[in-house]
C-alpha cells in the first residue's frame, strides 16, 4: 500500500507540474494563520512586499488511497477558472500557481503542522483580498445574493462544481463601491471540461442557493440573530 501511495503522490506532483508558481519562494515572509483545520492551513504571506494567501494542504495516505485529494480539487478548479477568465473578472481569487513537496524546513516555526506528515504538503497561492465579510443572515442583501447567484452560473458554465456549497464560500468586499462578491474554497470541487449547468448535481446546487437566499431573507424579516 505504501508503494501505491508513493506512486499516487508522484502522479499528483506530475499533475501540478504545469501550474508551479513563478513566485520567489525563497523570499516568503509569513504574517498570520488566517484559518486552520485538520486538512489545511491558510497563511497570509508576502513576497517582495506583495501579500498573498498560501493555502497549504496536508496530503494524507487515506486521501491518496481513496483518490480524493483536496489539494488536487482546489488546483484543478482554480486552473480551470483561471483559464476561463473568471479570475480576471474578480469573481474568484486570482490564482498564482502552486507548489508541491513543500519542505517544512522552509520555515519550520510556521510550517510546524506539517513536519510529521508522511508526505510533504502542497499549496496554492491566491490573491489576498482585504475586508472580506461572509454573506450570511446579517450581511445578506438582495443585490449581493443576486450577484452571488450570477457568479455561481459563471462557475458552473466554466465546468466547476463546488460540492460543499455553504455561505462561507461567498463573501462580500466591504468598502468596495461596486459591492464586489467573491466565491472561495474549491477544495471539495469537481472540475470538468464543459458547461455543466444542466447536470443533476448542478441543478440541485442551484436550488440550494435559491433556498439559502430565502432563508437569509426570512431571518432578516423575523429578526433572527445572525447565523
Amino acid at each position: 500500500m505504501a508503494t501505491d501511495n508513493n506512486a499516487a503522490y508522484a502522479s499528483l506532483v506530475e499533475l501540478a507540474r504545469g501550474s508551479q508558481t513563478q513566485l520567489d519562494l525563497t523570499n516568503i515572509t509569513f504574517h498570520e494563520r488566517l484559518e486552520e483545520d485538520e486538512m489545511s492551513v491558510i497563511y497570509l504571506i508576502s513576497i517582495h512586499d506583495k501579500q498573498y494567501v498560501m493555502k497549504t494542504f496536508h496530503v494524507y495516505p487515506d486521501e491518496l488511497e481513496e483518490d480524493d485529494i483536496l489539494f488536487r480539487n482546489e488546483l484543478l478548479a482554480y486552473r480551470r477558472l483561471s483559464a476561463q477568465g473568471l479570475c480576471d473578472k474578480g469573481i474568484v481569487c486570482q490564482f498564482y500557481g502552486c507548489v508541491t513537496g513543500l519542505d517544512p524546513a522552509l520555515n519550520e516555526s510556521w510550517l510546524r503542522p506539517f513536519v510529521n506528515d508522511a508526505f510533504r504538503p502542497c499549496a496554492v497561492f491566491l490573491e489576498y483580498i482585504l475586508n472580506l465579510r461572509q454573506i450570511n443572515s446579517e450581511t445578506y442583501t438582495k443585490q449581493r445574493w443576486e450577484r452571488a447567484t450570477e457568479i455561481q452560473d459563471d462557475i458552473l458554465r466554466a465546468g466547476v462544481l463546488q460540492f460543499d456549497i455553504h455561505y462561507n464560500a461567498m463573501v462580500a468586499v466591504d468598502g468596495n463601491s461596486e459591492d464586489r462578491v467573491v466565491w472561495l474554497d474549491f477544495d471539495w470541487a469537481k472540475t470538468y471540461d464543459q458547461d455543466i449547468r444542466d447536470t443533476p448535481d448542478a441543478v440541485y446546487q442551484i436550488d440550494q442557493m435559491r433556498k439559502m437566499g430565502l432563508e437569509f431573507e426570512k431571518a432578516q424579516e423575523e429578526g433572527i440573530p445572525p447565523w
